[in-house]
């Protein structure tokens, strides 16, 4: 059942792997005052969540709800979990991957995907899965990312991870794969496909009318004139040319390190980056959250993983995981 526009917003949060930090992330957001224009339902496991709740200190009582329209009938204080992972209590093993917490995380993931794509939900929000207990469960996915794409029947040819820390926006031309991998993916034809998806979202998203990028090089020195690589001549260039010549406002190709310099200092309203690494690293240091670019629904997370030493130690910082769903309520809420 759709989505009643005239009630606040839901918001779709998976819990992430049950053995690490998600369920507790996610009992955070239930420890804050409920907001008027937004709920959000929990997708994963009850008796997960009612341990996880307790460890963080949050005191909303647990509601299984097998639609999510079943959350605006629920007092404010309750926590709406949609029973979905199917992890039986004995199955949960702390603090390490398992095919059973993959398979748990996976079924939320999907969940969530199919949630949206209904248009049941306005926005998911994920805590983190991990990769090992996604591929011990059979799922073999280089990131959540793609899990949700494939439910929407999209690869990543159609769309790419936009990070967000501090005042910068980074978009990755290549994503989780090898060096040698984002080498051979790395041609005219994607660095133009994830430009163009990258300035469409910082138009249609973030309201940024005429948004300015800056382009990173993928060599030291941005080739230093093909000294050290033809990447910028051959191929980054000649894409940014084009695109300038239709009015949008991109560089050239630009040394990685001076370009991350000038977009702190607000030159930019986002920047491109040719190789993961080369777009984490920098932003690492604020800590980020993500969103999809270039799909037609709205998910984001927050940029660390399952953190296995500390689950379930009562010690996990929420707060890039907060900014996450602050992220999508904002966004959800600007786009209403």
């Amino acid at each position: 059942m759709k989505a009643d526009m005239t009630s606040p917003a839901l918001i779709a949060v998976t819990m992430g792997d049950p053995s690490g930090v998600g369920p507790e992330l996610v009992a955070h957001l239930f420890r804050r005052q409920p907001a008027p224009t937004y709920r959000f339902v929990v997708l994963g496991d009850a008796h997960v969540m009612t341990s996880a709740l307790s460890t963080s200190g949050a005191d909303g009582p647990i509601s299984i709800i097998t639609d999510p329209l079943e959350a605006h009938e629920l007092p404010l204080n309750a926590v709406p979990v949609m029973n979905v992972g199917g992890l039986a209590p004995e199955e949960l093993k702390i603090g390490t991957a398992t095919p059973e917490g993959g398979r748990s995380a996976a079924r939320a993931i999907f969940a969530a995907a199919d949630l949206v794509r209904a248009g049941a939900v306005s926005a998911v929000v994920s805590a983190p899965a991990n990769k090992v207990s996604l591929n011990l469960a059979g799922h073999h996915y280089p990131g959540q990312t793609e899990m949700f794409l494939e439910r929407w029947g999209m690869t990543t040819e159609d769309a790419h991870i936009m990070l967000i820390g501090g005042q910068i926006k980074c978009s990755l031309v290549t994503g989780h794969c090898s060096m040698a991998d984002a080498l051979h993916k790395l041609s005219r034809d994607r660095v133009d496909r994830i430009a163009r998806q990258a300035h469409a979202t910082l138009r249609s998203l973030f309201h940024i009318p005429d948004p300015v990028i800056g382009v990173a090089g993928l060599n030291c020195h941005a080739g230093d004139g093909g000294l050290f690589g033809r990447e910028e001549i051959d191929t980054i260039d000649p894409v940014m040319s084009g695109l300038r010549a239709e009015g949008l406002r991109f560089t050239e190709a630009r040394p990685s390190d001076s370009l991350f310099y000038e977009a702190e200092k607000g030159r930019y309203d986002a920047v491109l980056a040719m190789y993961h690494d080369q777009g984490v690293i920098p932003l690492k240091r604020y800590g980020y959250v993500t969103v999809i670019a270039g799909a037609p629904f709205l998910r984001t997370t927050c940029g660390h993983g399952t953190a296995f030493d500390i689950a379930w130690k009562g010690v996990v910082r929420p707060d890039l995981f907060l900014r996450a769903a602050d992220l999508a309520a904002d966004l959800v809420t600007n786009r209403a």
